[in-house]
């Protein structure tokens, strides 16, 4: 990763393609993103289009560290690299460039987070699983969920986990979460950079569900400019090898011009 001073507006996306998902993942993708639902439940259903044999219940299963580095994964692999972006700094309001590898998030997707963690809660050691998808799914669905009922939620057995937890503070709920997420969730997509202007700490964070948003609408543009041109389906389009594909594309756009 590069980070300096600021020298242009904007974002772009300059650099050379990575391999991507199939075309027929990606409208699915595409459908998924301008469809109804939760960010959660959207990216249960992108693993599920992506990931052979996993399904969208399969998806809200898994611990949510899981899930952003499987969504990571999937984001690193679309548009094209390295990417610009503008970062305006918290401590001293300077704007910086900052340009971002898919290296810089290797370590992020090998990492592993532990499934359950024991900690002490009113001097009772207890047990928690991590947080997963069906978690952030009723987070959204129900904003009148506690600190205390959100705690109970990642419980396991316990024979006086009710009384424990009854007696327990929305404070000390809150701080029991706040541990489980730091054990459980380490943050995805996130680089610690120095400002270059002031020397402060600026934490970038790379927003993998709107990057697959914002590239993966180029699958509409294409099969739609392949069937304006020739006249073809959609499944005619996706049963085509990529390099013909991308042959045909550059012909029917050069015939616009």
């Amino acid at each position: 990763m590069q980070w300096s001073s600021r020298q242009a507006s904007g974002f772009s996306g300059r650099g050379d393609p990575v391999g991507e998902i199939a075309l027929v993942a990606r409208l699915e993708c595409a459908a998924i993103i301008a469809g109804k639902g939760s960010p959660p439940q959207k990216t249960s259903q992108l693993l599920a289009a992506t990931m052979s044999g996993l399904t969208s219940a399969d998806a809200d299963a898994l611990p949510t560290a899981v899930r952003q580095s499987l969504l990571l994964e999937m984001a690193l692999s679309l548009g094209s690299w390295p990417a610009y972006f503008v970062v305006r700094c918290p401590h001293c309001e300077e704007l910086a460039d900052v340009t971002v590898t898919q290296r810089d998030f290797e370590g992020q997707i090998a990492a592993s987070a532990p499934a359950q963690v024991s900690l002490a809660v009113s001097e009772t050691e207890m047990s928690f699983r991590a947080p997963n998808g069906t978690d952030e799914i009723a987070v959204l669905a129900e904003p009148a969920m506690t600190e205390s009922q959100f705690l109970r939620r990642l419980t396991l057995e316990h024979e006086t986990a009710d009384e424990i937890l009854a007696g327990l503070s929305e404070g000390g709920a809150e701080a029991a979460i706040s541990e489980i997420t730091a054990l459980c969730c380490p943050p995805v997509g996130t680089i610690p950079l120095p400002c270059p202007a002031c020397g402060g700490i600026v934490t970038f964070w790379f927003d993998g569900f709107e990057w697959i948003a914002r590239h993966i609408g180029s699958a509409i543009e294409d099969v739609s400019l392949l069937a304006r041109a020739f006249g073809w389906t959609e499944d005619a389009i996706c049963a085509l090898p990529q390099a013909r594909r991308d042959l045909y594309l550059r012909h029917a756009r050069e015939a616009l011009t």
